[in-house]
């Protein structure tokens, strides 16, 4: 997962150790209670946050804006916008993973 956001291992290392130095990972890199905890807190806030658009757009709206960002997303996976870090179905079904 560091890869797909840009870090190298030394900064992924670092970054671990002081989220285990916080309580919120264990020594196997897993979320601890705290951590879930914390997890939980932020989409709880971040789907909060993020609920005024789509109340604004009402059902119909929202149905519209999946239907163009669908396709949107399909466009820039074709394109390679998000090389290694997705996967997608290639048109016969089977799964493909972006090298």
């Amino acid at each position: 997962m560091f890869r797909t956001r840009g870090w190298n291992q030394e900064e992924w290392d670092a970054t671990s150790e002081r989220l285990r130095e916080r309580g919120l990972l264990d020594g196997d890199g897993e979320l601890t209670e705290a951590g879930v905890a914390l997890r939980a807190g932020v989409e709880s806030e971040t789907d909060r946050l993020d609920r005024a658009p789509y109340e604004h757009l009402g059902a119909e709206g929202v149905v519209r804006l999946t239907e163009l960002a669908t396709g949107f997303a399909r466009r820039a996976l074709a394109a390679g916008a998000f090389p290694g870090i997705c996967s997608a179905r290639a048109r016969d079904g089977t799964r493909r993973t972006a090298p």
